[in-house]
């Protein structure tokens, strides 16, 4: 009798953690096309933005990637160490959108008046999801336009 009520209680509990996982399972919610896109680019504007630069110089100009745009849209010819910001804004936002963005995707990033050397062009795409950021400093903007399209 005590083996029968041990496995009677065993299947139970096998049964309850199986319910527990159905109902887990089926309320998770999978991010698919757009919702994918949009998380996505939102999460790699931000993270890009506030990445350290890795270049030595005037903090307020060189620390991070918005520092390095800010301070190319506004002052190229400064130089963070050995390198002008312009030069160093054209290089290192396509070298980390690179190696963050999702291999499928297409993207065009636009600062102030540039874009950046390796942007495709996504006006005639559809699905076609944009980005606005403004970096500000000193009372003076630049505006930050990221598009990102699936290829």
């Amino acid at each position: 009798m005590k083996g029968q009520t041990m496995l009677i209680a065993l299947v139970l509990v096998i049964f309850i953690v199986l319910g527990t996982l159905v109902l887990l399972i089926s309320t998770v919610d999978v991010f698919r096309g757009d919702d994918y896109i949009k998380l996505h680019s939102n999460s790699l504007v931000t993270a890009l933005l506030k990445t350290d630069s890795g270049y030595g110089g005037d903090i307020e100009k060189c620390k991070t990637i918005a520092d390095i745009l800010y301070c190319s849209e506004t002052t190229p010819s400064w130089r963070c160490g050995d390198t002008r910001c312009g030069e160093i804004a054209d290089s290192l936002v396509d070298l980390y959108v690179q190696k963050a963005l999702d291999p499928k995707l297409d993207y065009s990033f636009k600062y102030g008046d540039k874009t950046t050397p390796l942007s495709k062009i996504l006006t005639n795409k559809t699905g076609v999801y944009k980005v606005n950021q403004k970096i500000s400093k000193k009372g003076q903007d630049v505006d930050l336009v990221f598009l990102v399209a699936e290829k």
